[in-house]
């Protein structure tokens, strides 16, 4: 929200109140996608090839 005296009247004027959060916000890093793919990829292909020795 804009701090500018104009827009705090605007608000005034309208009647609308403005929240300030007491909250604080935490931001996460991206997931690296790529990186879990492979591993997903790597471990459904070990199992796979597991149970193709079972089965023989």
């Amino acid at each position: 929200m804009k701090e500018d005296a104009q827009s705090l009247e605007t608000l005034k004027v309208d009647n609308i109140e403005r929240y300030t959060p007491k909250a604080k916000t935490h931001i996460t890093p991206l997931l690296d996608f790529t990186d879990i793919l492979k591993k997903n990829i790597l471990r459904r292909t070990l199992t796979y090839r597991k149970i193709r020795q079972r089965k023989g």
